[in-house]
């Protein structure tokens, strides 16, 4: 049976051009066994964690691909590297970060992948995104829909449409 959510996965930038970095994403996606369905707009938002940093562009696009969840993990890393991707500290300024956020109707948890994203319910914007591009999904393991996580757990963050 074809899961009803899909594959998505949560681009983030804030060093560089990042509308560029985004489309560099895009074409090694279509290059390979990837194929985009969707994208949200792009969203400037604040940043988490350390906030002494420049403010991030956001994206999530919902993807098919033959990649089984590890293995698209070890895929998007390389993507990460071959975009210029370069080690920081955690919360740090990054030129790319690619998180698989929702996998279907998957529910997975090792020591090197938690789906959905461990942070996808503290995270309003990922929400948002996810409401914008399917608003009828019901999250995995959380059984509702972006927008009524956002509106339980009165979830806002500085944003806008870049």
């Amino acid at each position: 049976m074809k899961s009803k959510t899909g594959i998505f996965l949560a681009l983030g930038c804030n060093k560089g051009k990042c509308k560029k970095v985004f489309q560099n994403v895009i074409n090694e996606f279509n290059s390979s066994d990837i194929n985009i369905i969707a994208k949200s707009n792009i969203y400037l938002t604040e940043p988490l964690g350390y906030h002494n940093q420049d403010d991030f562009l956001n994206i999530i696009i919902k993807i098919e691909s033959e990649f089984k969840p590890m293995a698209l993990l070890k895929y998007i890393k390389e993507v990460e590297i071959r975009i210029g991707r370069e080690k920081t500290f955690k919360w740090g300024p990054r030129l790319i970060d690619i998180d698989i956020i929702i996998y279907n109707d998957i529910i997975l948890k090792n020591d090197e992948l938690i789906i959905p994203h461990k942070e996808l319910s503290k995270r309003y914007f990922w929400l948002f995104m996810l409401d914008e591009i399917q608003p009828d999904m019901i999250i995995p393991g959380l059984n509702k829909r972006p927008i009524v996580i956002i509106k339980e757990n009165e979830l806002h963050q500085r944003m806008k449409k870049y």
